[in-house]
């Protein structure tokens, strides 16, 4: 793959955010950003919370304690904040009526979400678990495709207090048993189930084996292609009803800054699968950091990466660090060469996506597949 490489020009480097940041910072080049980053990491990060603009409803008193030892590092001690802040609720502020999300899925039915929008279907769902006797701390399973209902799940979860667990959707009913088991979930979030290449994929019987031996209370279900019906009862409730009648007016709670926000599993292909605890301030300004920094997301941008936001990649790129630098994305629920190889092309020519992330495994696919978008599709932006 070394045959692949970007190299900017001067003006697209004199315009990225990084750029920008080592002006303000009087640094000359980025041997000497990487020099000084490494030498004063308070400095840097306490540097990077202000570009990216996170918000304190407490000011942290000291940016990194590792008296503790580095593996037990703290970060923006004594701060409180929480991530839903400085993303949704800020920006639909600044700009309601922006579109925050495109959605897509592999039949071609197509939705948007403004800033607004998103967080009135946040507020609403927020709502929705807090009559479920869900409060601060309690731990929350996400077990969706790409949906809508997804990314409404996992910014409801922030806004609240809960720690979410988002867990990939192919996963087999023990892989999601052992994730339910070991943090201790009390709810789950899932659908019937979705399509892949056209053909039904059902996550009902899935959840029910899984579900099995666990803590989970309640299963909200979200209808989505309607392939395998539940029944309501006790324990199965259905997300459109859940959210109904619910205010789209919520309190964003506060937290601390060591507060966990989201629990994220290791593949398990070493092990039991580990689960990773991050916490609302540092990743807060990890996610600004890398969707600033690393992708050069700004408002104006369209971001297009088709990742799960089971994995870590789905999860900064297409939620946290998207909205936290307030831009917009397309989200895409289906396969990248389905019903054709031009499939994704279309949808960044549509869509006019500006950034556009992708896997080493799918590039070998196309090329593979000898596509060529550039002779077919308008990519210019």
């Amino acid at each position: 793959m070394s045959d692949f490489k970007f190299i900017p020009n001067e003006e697209q480097f004199q315009n990225s955010n990084v750029c920008k940041f080592m002006k303000k910072h009087d640094i000359s080049s980025l041997d000497e950003l990487c020099i000084k980053s490494k030498n004063n990491l308070e400095w840097f990060w306490e540097s990077v919370d202000k570009d990216i603009g996170i918000i304190w409803d407490k000011p942290y008193t000291k940016t990194l304690d590792t008296s503790n030892g580095i593996a037990w590092s703290k970060w923006f001690v004594n701060g409180k904040t929480n991530l839903y802040k400085s993303s949704v609720e800020k920006f639909t502020k600044t700009f309601p009526e922006k579109i925050a999300y495109n959605f897509i899925s592999e039949d071609g039915i197509e939705t948007k979400l403004s800033y607004l929008e998103l967080n009135s279907k946040v507020s609403k769902l927020a709502n929705g678990l807090k009559s479920l006797g869900v409060k601060k701390g309690d731990v929350i399973a996400i077990y969706l495709p790409m949906v809508e209902e997804a990314i409404v799940s996992i910014l409801a979860a922030a806004k609240i207090g809960a720690i979410q667990t988002i867990i990939f959707s192919g996963y087999s009913s023990e892989s999601l048993q052992i994730r339910l088991q070991d943090c201790h979930a009390k709810i789950l979030l899932t659908s019937d189930g979705f399509h892949r290449k056209g053909k039904p994929v059902s996550q009902k019987t899935t959840v029910e084996t899984a579900t099995e031996n666990t803590d989970i209370e309640k299963i909200i279900v979200v209808s989505y292609k309607g392939i395998d019906q539940y029944q309501k009862s006790e324990k199965i409730q259905f997300y459109d009803t859940l959210v109904s009648d619910q205010s789209d007016s919520c309190d964003t709670e506060i937290m601390d800054s060591e507060d966990p926000l989201f629990i994220l599993y290791t593949s398990g292909t070493t092990g039991k699968p580990k689960g990773v605890i991050h916490t609302h301030g540092g990743f807060s300004v990890f996610a600004g950091h890398q969707a600033s920094y690393l992708v050069d997301i700004h408002q104006n941008d369209v971001l297009f990466w088709p990742a799960d936001v089971g994995w870590i990649t789905g999860l900064v790129w297409n939620v946290y660090g998207l909205l936290i630098m307030g831009a917009s994305a397309v989200i895409y629920d289906g396969a990248l060469d389905y019903p054709t190889m031009d499939r994704i092309w279309e949808i960044m020519s549509k869509y006019g996506a500006t950034i556009f992330g992708i896997s080493p495994t799918a590039v070998r696919l196309f090329k593979k597949n000898n596509v060529r978008p550039l002779d077919r599709h308008s990519l210019d932006k």
